[in-house]
């Protein structure tokens, strides 16, 4: 029998039972470079989330620095929310310079979103905004600027809108639902079968307008 316990981690509770050949095929594709300690940490991370690596659902990313970021893509973070029985929906849109875009807070404390496109050519994406709702929570609503995490790779450079949307997504997921551990991969520019990249990204910040499970008028 080739299957070993070859990844433990008593203080973690963790122990994962896969063969050699498993093992590598990790290495070679969702977790290049990474160290025995390295894939612990990974293994940990894919186990608590129920994230499957060989479905290609979490990816472990080492730059040439030495430094690493666990990641999954905004379905990921969807696939999290819908499995804890209380996701009840997930809004989102590109914000354009020629639509008419209101995000206020209400008098009662919650916030409310107004968005119309007006006209066909909408002009620059400014950015983005998601509201999630999770049940017996108030709706948590975000909104990203678009020169904030616009990167320069194919996939945003021919699906603008929709990058920017699920890193609106992926942001207002986490929060909501407290998903700790993974950041996403359209926030970092990472897309699989890409070359690995060379550097790290600089430290991205979120700039919400909304803060975390505000009430939102529906």
């Amino acid at each position: 029998n080739m299957e070993k316990t070859i990844i433990k981690n008593s203080s973690a509770g963790l122990s994962i039972k896969i063969t050699k050949d498993q093992l590598e095929l990790i290495r070679r594709t969702v977790a290049k470079g990474a160290t025995n300690d390295e894939l612990k940490m990974f293994f940990h991370i894919s186990k608590k989330t129920n994230l499957d690596p060989f479905l290609k659902e979490i990816f472990f990313i080492k730059y040439k620095d030495g430094s690493n970021v666990i990641t999954t893509s905004r379905d990921g973070f969807l696939s999290l929310a819908q499995r804890t029985g209380e996701f009840r929906g997930l809004q989102s849109e590109s914000v354009h310079e020629k639509d008419e875009f209101e995000m206020e807070y209400t008098k009662d404390g919650g916030v409310e979103v107004k968005h119309k496109i007006v006209n066909a050519e909408r002009g620059t994406i400014i950015g983005a905004w998601a509201r999630a709702f999770r049940e017996k929570c108030s709706p948590a609503g975000v909104w990203v600027e678009f020169s904030t995490y616009k990167k320069n790779s194919p996939t945003w450079a021919g699906y603008p809108d929709a990058m920017i949307k699920k890193c609106a997504e992926y942001i207002v997921l986490k929060k909501l639902f407290g998903i700790a551990g993974l950041t996403s991969m359209e926030e970092i520019g990472y897309e699989y079968e890409m070359e690995e990249p060379k550097t790290a990204p600089k430290e991205i910040q979120e700039q919400p307008v909304v803060e975390n499970q505000l009430k939102l008028k529906q």
